[in-house]
């Protein structure tokens, strides 16, 4: 995901450039969260690439182990920007590609973690209170 690093870097430079020029705009609200969406999609690709490389380990309940907690936390991330509308600004080709990968390395902790995420940035942002049914959908 030599792409995603590239995006990421162009969005640094045009976020910290806008923030300087008008920090107030509404295109410089625009890239900072693209900027963020930038840096967690590279972490949610790190981690979905360090997943796939543990299913390889001769150790399989250690593979299985380091696979969960991958996968978990890749599918964290990916709820939590679900939650501040990365699906907004980032095509839908590559947020399914991700989901289709967190789903084919472990479906159960891709879901648990999506909707973890999801749910801690709901009650992150209304305080304390998180209705019981959830919006999310797992693209």
């Amino acid at each position: 995901m030599r792409l995603l690093g590239l995006i990421h870097y162009f969005s640094i430079v045009a976020e910290r450039t806008l923030r300087s020029c008008a920090p107030r705009s509404q295109l410089s609200e625009w890239f900072y969260w693209f900027r963020v969406d930038a840096e967690a999609l590279c972490l949610i690709a790190d981690q979905l690439k360090r997943a796939r490389a543990f299913i390889l380990l001769e150790d399989e309940a250690e593979a299985k182990m380091f696979t969960e907690c991958s996968v978990y936390d890749a599918a964290y991330f990916f709820g939590d920007r679900q939650y501040h509308g990365m699906r907004k600004r980032w095509p839908r080709v590559l947020l399914t590609y991700l989901t289709r990968t967190g789903l084919e390395l472990d479906a159960t902790r891709w879901q648990e973690g999506c909707h973890n995420g999801f749910l801690e940035a709901r009650k992150s942002q209304a305080g304390t209170f998180v209705p019981c049914s959830s919006t999310f959908d797992y693209v």
